[in-house]
């Protein structure tokens, strides 16, 4: 994987990404709320969509692909390796944040 920072430096590419982080945690916890039809608690349901918003190596591969393809450019690629970065960090994070006492009562 090659990912340059210099690529996604630009106003335009870190508004990019911003909206594309924005997205990718809407559309893992929007349909985690449908949860709550299965009486599962609205909380529950949002953190279940948080932990999910985490991904990783699929987007990697699509973004690779789809720049070698020329479907892409190299800084809309960069843009989708930092959102895919960012998701594994900020989401096991906030779940941590929202639901702090699970690992205190597990040890």
């Amino acid at each position: 994987m090659n990912f340059d920072l210099a690529n996604v430096i630009s106003w335009s590419q870190l508004q990019l990404t911003g909206l594309l982080l924005l997205l990718a945690f809407a559309v893992k916890i929007l349909p985690a709320m449908l949860f709550t039809w299965q009486r599962m608690p609205p909380g529950q349901a949002f953190r279940a969509g948080v932990l999910l918003s985490s991904r990783l190596s699929l987007i990697i591969a699509a973004a690779t692909i789809g720049m070698q393809e020329g479907f892409i450019s190299a800084e809309t690629k960069d843009a989708f390796v930092l959102l895919a970065l960012l998701t594994c960090l900020i989401a096991p994070t906030l779940f941590k944040f929202l639901h702090p006492g699970q690992a205190r009562n597990s040890a």
